[in-house]
């Protein structure tokens, strides 16, 4: 995949070329190996110096890459020589010594070689080249994927604890929308933490919702970055990550890129705390504004807003359920709060419909607790009524019927009304007239008792008698 191909490109290094070709020249394998180094302060300076020495080793000539890559090594060369006896030393010397004759000819031989060879593989090296290059643009493209691609509705992350620069970025870099931050003061958590957002961590969002954090503040005060010259989405979510809370102010300005931040208020390098407002002014360029932040308001009041006064953009409504938002209320707009735009330029308004419908489950012939149980999980509530049914009806404890059929969509919380079969207790009559029956039965042997118990009695009286 895409992250292991990169990890590979940074941490290992490749393969040696003569172990793929065997014969390939040393100097064609010194200019790959400097291509290919992992440290920029190796590999070549500038696309020049590659063809420089893709030339010499056409031409035969020798190649800087190799005598780069020799001179790193001639430390350990020398160390060689030195501990070489002398007398190998002089023989080499006048055993290697060949004519001038074959020397001129043995150099014609090798450039004329050299010449075909290097001409092939100068090639192959260009074409080997240009791979690199696309594989590059490939890989990046795989690991940058557009914002577009990230799914619409997800889970709000838990940022709870976190600091709030730590924070804050994790629900950007999630697609979400932020409000300034809003101070909590709640000595359970340490400084700088947040404590708490709405939406809930777990609560389902959407990308490009407003979002807000709570946060218990830094005490102490810190100087103010510098924001002139940063874009305004820059320069909003570096503040409100620093816990301050960022004004925005668009003016026309001709001088400067529409979207640049122009000043702030206060400047650069003045103390400030956590809480405190900034006031960054941004460029609007020429007959350009900026999105203004309607999310929350009714859909009357948002419309007003955008379509009078300097923004006069042409509005279209689109519904869209949300679980957060009440119905009737701006959920966001399309192009997003803060965007600079061409004054008069379409714009999308998402207002919300309230939560998305829920289908009604099949309910009959469950028991009272299943279909319970299957209400509650879609957000639906119930009401239950019973019908009298026979004894050992298959209808007994189950559902007979169920106000709104199957399949029907309706809102969150709608009640459905659901018929039970009950069927009357079992009659008691039989075990209820045996205990009068068994009453003189045991009264016999009551009567018996009291007999035998007399004869003790009158054991101890002539006992008695006779002492």
């Amino acid at each position: 995949n895409p992250v292991s191909i990169a990890y590979k490109q940074v941490h290992e290094q490749p393969q040696p070329l003569n172990q793929l070709v065997a014969d390939v020249p040393k100097s064609f394998e010194a200019i790959v190996a400097k291509l290919l180094a992992k440290k920029p302060e190796i590999r070549y300076a500038t696309a020049e110096a590659v063809r420089d020495d893709l030339r010499r080793f056409r031409n035969g000539e020798p190649v800087h890459a190799l005598a780069s890559a020799m001179g790193a090594a001639l430390p350990t060369t020398a160390v060689a020589r030195a501990a070489a006896p002398a007398a190998t030393i002089g023989m080499a010397r006048t055993t290697a010594m060949p004519s001038t004759a074959g020397t001129a000819a043995m150099q014609r031989a090798s450039q004329q070689q050299g010449r075909g060879n290097g001409g092939m593989y100068a090639v192959i090296g260009f074409l080997a080249l240009i791979a690199l290059v696309v594989g590059g643009i490939v890989l990046f493209n795989a690991l940058s994927k557009p914002k577009a691609e990230q799914p619409n509705e997800f889970a709000m992350p838990d940022v709870t604890m976190a600091l709030l620069e730590d924070g804050t970025k994790v629900l950007t870099d999630k697609g979400l929308q932020m409000n300034p931050p809003v101070i909590d003061e709640n000595p359970a958590f340490p400084e700088g933490t947040i404590t708490r957002t709405e939406p809930i961590a777990g609560t389902p969002v959407q990308r490009d919702q407003l979002v807000t954090v709570f946060y218990n503040p830094v005490r102490t005060s810190f100087p103010l970055e510098e924001m002139v010259g940063k874009t305004q989405q820059e320069a909003t979510d570096l503040l409100a990550g620093l816990g301050l809370v960022p004004d925005v102010i668009t003016e026309e300005n001709l001088g400067v890129e529409a979207g640049r931040v122009i000043r702030t208020d206060p400047i650069a390098g003045t103390q400030v705390r956590q809480g405190d407002t900034i006031t960054v002014v941004v460029s609007a360029g020429a007959n350009q504004v900026a999105v203004p932040p309607v999310a929350g308001l009714s859909e009357a009041d948002a419309q007003a807003t955008l379509t009078g006064g300097e923004y006069q953009f042409a509005v279209t409504v689109q519904q869209e359920a949300s679980p957060t938002v009440p119905a009737g209320t701006v959920i966001r707009t399309d192009p997003a709060t803060g965007a600079l735009v061409a004054k008069g330029s379409p714009l999308t308004l998402f207002v919300s419909s309230g939560p998305a419908p829920v289908k009604v489950p099949p309910l009959e012939n469950l028991t009272e607790a299943q279909a319970r149980a299957s209400l509650s999980n879609r957000g639906l509530a119930v009401e239950v009524t019973y019908q009298a049914v026979p004894i050992g009806d298959a209808k007994d404890g189950k559902v007979i019927t169920q106000s709104i059929a199957s399949g029907t969509d309706v809102a969150p919380g709608t009640i459905v009304k659901l018929k039970i079969g009950k069927a009357p207790p079992p009659t008691t009559t039989a075990p209820t007239t045996v205990p009068p029956t068994t009453v003189p039965i045991t009264a016999a042997p009551t009567t018996t008792t009291p007999a035998t118990t007399t004869t003790p009695a009158t054991t101890p009286a002539t006992t008695t008698t006779g002492v």
